[in-house]
């Protein structure tokens, strides 16, 4: 069904954009002036998180294309603009100015190319997915406009292929990091949520098992912390891993309890998480330091825990005054084109989106 919600679907939105931020804030205590941390412990973090979750990322966004209710091409054109586009332009003015606002409060260094550099060919921060993913999405509409079924194949394996290859490190988006990125959309446009659905769950989790053992015997072997470049070790690491992610994932039933809930509406609102994250993470940041509670446990716990729930709450409020007021402030806010939740159909008045229904195998 275009447009519903599938509550595993949004339940692995919810487990990456943890990853997302648990890594983050690994990273900002990294940074933190006067801590004290155990360099192999946070090497073991980065090298466990940053091994797959953003190309498990990419994967979903595969995995999902086909669930958007945009068919027209100038539904599909104002889908890129509100979903990623505006987001991408909005929230990397605000990031930017924050920062030049308040240098000081946020250990990440400041952009020191021109502004419409990295607005337009140099991504600042985090908003590189946004950046690669926009890319990503208008090669796939060509390929869908073209329609044809050769093109369609190339276009998942050639960059498949290439994920093996090492070409060396590189920090470039426009490079070959995108065909790294771009390897595991295509992927996820052939493992639909359809097509894991109809695998038995037992043979899922059989998958999911040695796809796990597969993942942890390549982190043990590999040396390297998996985020300077990619080849063999790198690509198939990373797809062991999301593939044991999201077939443990699709066995999760959806449920109605407030814990499941809440992770369905995390889920909801993982771009407005993605977009806002470094906002919360700060904020607590600066909040345990004037309070001089500042340790390395309570800047990683509160960090994740203010870079996930702020940007949630931001995305319900406006979810409800969106509702209330009649205006699409969730666009507005750069959070997406949401106007129902399927999981608080308290906050829009017009109840809950659609739930698609799992597909049994027989």
């Amino acid at each position: 069904m275009a447009g519903a919600r599938i509550a595993w679907v949004d339940y692995a939105r919810a487990y990456g954009i943890v990853l997302v931020v648990t890594g983050h804030a690994f990273r900002a205590l990294e940074r933190a002036d006067g801590l004290t941390v155990d360099p192999a412990l946070l090497a073991l973090v980065d090298k466990v998180i940053y091994s797959f979750h953003m190309p498990f990322f990419f994967l979903l966004a595969g995995m999902t294309k086909g669930l958007s209710s945009a068919r027209r091409p100038s539904q599909v054109g104002w889908s890129l603009l509100v979903t990623l586009v505006w987001p991408y332009l909005l929230w990397s003015l605000v990031l930017i100015g924050l920062k030049h606002l308040f240098t000081g409060l946020s250990s990440a260094e400041l952009p020191t190319t021109d502004l419409l550099r990295v607005l337009y060919l140099q991504p600042v921060d985090q908003f590189w997915f946004l950046y690669s993913l926009f890319l990503i999405r208008l090669a796939w509409i060509a390929v869908d406009a073209i329609g044809n079924r050769i093109l369609s194949r190339l276009a998942v394996l050639v960059p498949l292929t290439l994920a093996f290859v090492d070409f060396g490190q590189s920090s470039a988006v426009l490079g070959v990091w995108l065909l790294f990125w771009a390897a595991f959309y295509g992927l996820g446009t052939l493992l639909t949520p359809a097509s894991l659905e109809r695998i038995r769950p037992s043979r899922r989790l059989a998958l999911a098992l040695v796809a796990g053992v597969v993942w942890v015997v390549g982190l043990i072997w590999s040396t390297d912390l998996l985020d300077d470049n990619f080849g063999v070790d790198r690509t198939g690491i990373a797809l062991a891993g999301s593939l044991m992610s999201l077939l443990l994932l699709s066995l999760l039933p959806s449920s109605e309890r407030g814990f499941a809930r809440l992770v369905g509406l995390i889920g909801e609102a993982s771009l407005a998480i993605y977009a806002a994250q470094s906002i919360g993470g700060v904020l607590m940041r600066v909040a345990l330091a004037k309070a001089g509670l500042l340790t390395p446990a309570s800047l990683v716990i509160g960090y994740s825990l203010a870079a996930l729930l702020l940007p949630t709450l931001a995305y319900a409020v406006l979810l409800w005054l969106s509702a209330r007021w009649k205006l699409p402030l969730i666009s507005l806010a750069g959070f997406g084109m949401a106007r129902r939740s399927a999981y608080f159909p308290a906050l829009s008045k017009g109840g809950s989106a659609p739930m698609a229904q799992p597909r049994t195998s027989s």
